[in-house]
């Protein structure tokens, strides 16, 4: 690491320097995310700014300046670019601070702050198709290998499960039935990871959305199940609905093209399914090849979303008891991996 950050404070001085902007005091990494991108915070003697290292993901860094001028001008809350260099996948950022949703949540106890992140989603979803021309659509393709990293990475790899024949038929038409769910639903604007880790929270109270890059145009309640089905906190379904309705009546009023709240509804739980069982996989791909073990901890919290959803609807009766079956040996892993460390 002080091989990194010596190589990466000369070639930031360097940006910094024909950008006319302040000379760097300190260069500090910052936590992960979920990526192979690294974040640090540069610090000058006039403010401070967010370096984006994608230079294992080079080709992001020129959709992904496309992506954030586009929404700026749709006055959503993006870091503006203050420097770049598109060829080696470096972005200096503005820094919206240290403080995420997830910590306001926590430290305040309170679930207050979802109204602004309601009011955010209910304004991104507003944005014409026309003002992301060149944004990716969530097709049946993609929506289907994310599905398809739940068998691979959690059944079989971390919970070295074997399913079934039939198992195997019964989860790929599970899969099939929640993809056609997604095609049918009303499309726009999707974040693909509007949670309480990429929202941050501002000095003046306001919120600031980053980790955008992902973006697609696709079913319009994903980023609902995405915020208020959280893999990182709970909220009790009651609360969920609360805000989901709120959304639901301003996207009726704004856009007069969100469904009946049955159908929404129905939407959002199965949407939300095939990203819980997509976050499933990711999570165990994240432990098992790149070492990142803490997601393990919220396994529990997305089995829990998985679980209630399957319960409300008979169509998921197969996935629900490859769900037990899957449950019942990640605890018993975790008990043989707690036993092994008293």
């Amino acid at each position: 690491m002080p091989h990194l950050l010596e190589t990466l404070t000369a070639v930031v001085s360097d940006l910094t320097r024909r950008h006319h902007l302040p000379d760097i005091i300190k260069l500090s990494p910052l936590q992960g995310d979920a990526s192979a991108r690294r974040y640090f915070r540069v610090n000058t003697s006039s403010y401070s700014m967010i370096l984006m290292d994608c230079r294992a993901l080079i080709d992001i860094t020129t959709a992904f300046s496309s992506l954030t001028t586009s929404l700026i001008k749709q006055q959503i809350p993006a870091p503006h670019i203050l420097a770049a260099t598109p060829d080696r996948g470096l972005m200096l950022l503005e820094d919206f601070g240290d403080t995420t949703l997830l910590h306001d949540l926590t430290q305040h106890k309170t679930t207050s702050p979802y109204d602004k992140a309601v009011q955010l989603l209910v304004r991104l979803q507003c944005i014409p198709r026309s003002a992301f021309p060149t944004l990716p659509t969530y097709s049946h393709e993609k929506l289907m290998a994310e599905c398809h990293v739940f068998p691979h990475w959690f059944l079989n790899r971390f919970l070295k499960l074997k399913l079934s024949t039939a198992q195997h038929y019964n989860l790929n038409l599970t899969f099939e039935y929640l993809i056609n769910n997604a095609l049918a639903q009303p499309s726009c604007f999707v974040h693909r990871d509007y949670h309480s880790r990429n929202l941050m929270v501002k000095d003046n109270g306001s919120l600031g959305l980053i980790d955008y890059q992902d973006a697609v145009w696709g079913a319009a309640a994903y980023d609902w199940a995405s915020l208020l089905k959280d893999c990182y906190i709970t909220m009790p379904r009651s609360q969920q609905l609360v805000y989901l309705k709120q959304g639901h009546h301003a996207l009726q009023a704004d856009v007069n093209t969100a469904p009946a709240w049955d159908s929404f509804l129905k939407d959002y739980d199965l949407i939300g399914l095939q990203r819980h069982l997509k976050v499933l996989g990711v999570f165990s791909r994240l432990a098992l090849r790149d070492g990142k073990t803490t997601y393990l901890n919220d396994i529990p919290r997305i089995i829990n979303y998985i679980k209630a959803t399957c319960q409300i609807y008979p169509e998921l009766m197969a996935l629900s008891a490859i769900m037990r079956m899957a449950e019942a040996q990640f605890n018993l892993q975790r008990q043989q991996t707690t036993e092994k460390t008293l």
